[in-house]
């Protein structure tokens, strides 16, 4: 399940953004196209939100694999040139996590409570809130951060990225959260929309 790191990998980091490390080989070679979360952090999130992370969190990570064999450790998720990864270990025994190894994963609080992660595209995405529009962020947050959403669902439907065109799928025309949506305040929508909705 886990890829062996070899030593000497020729990557050096270009941007530190919160959980996330951007890093590219070191000529600077990146490949042409990327999976839409990669994308959509790449060209959306970053670009906006990077410059105010001042460095990179380790945090205790339960990381369920496919087979449903499972490890606790600290660590953080990375983004190497088109894919999220999590390093596990250290030196020679150093290993690498791909979003395709697992089935889910979760942060694990110092209270017991845990904020539930689960693979979606080339990363992972965490739930943080209770609906009834879900909300996934690329951060592993104890709170809700809005600008660091990645990814919405409604009830049990598909998981999606946080676009308007997939907000506005989600909402009544005609109500004061749709209204929101087409003027491009998502954030705003959302809650509006979660609030009169709750129950």
């Amino acid at each position: 399940m886990l890829a062996q790191l070899k030593s000497g990998t020729a990557l050096r980091t270009i941007m530190f953004v919160g959980l996330f490390t951007l890093k590219l080989n070191a000529k600077g070679q990146e490949p042409v196209t990327y999976a839409p979360l990669v994308q959509y952090f790449r060209d959306v999130w970053a670009p906006e939100h990077a410059k105010r992370i001042k460095k990179v969190q380790k945090y205790t990570f339960v990381i369920v694999f496919k087979n449903d064999s499972s490890i606790v450790t600290q660590t953080n998720v990375e983004l190497i040139l088109d894919t999220f990864i999590m390093m596990v270990g250290s030196g020679e025994d150093m290993t690498v996590v791909k979003p395709e190894h697992t089935k889910n994963i979760y942060r694990r609080l110092d209270t017991g409570k845990h904020i539930p992660g689960t693979p979606f595209d080339k990363g992972w995405i965490f739930k943080i809130n209770e609906g009834p529009i879900f909300i996934y962020s690329f951060f592993a947050d104890t709170v809700i951060k809005y600008e660091n959403i990645a990814a919405i669902q409604k009830h049990d439907g598909p998981i999606v990225l946080l676009t308007r065109a997939n907000l506005l799928k989600m909402i009544e025309p005609g109500s004061d959260a749709y209204a929101l949506a087409q003027n491009s305040d998502l954030e705003m929508a959302i809650r509006t929309y979660n609030h009169k909705n709750r129950k």
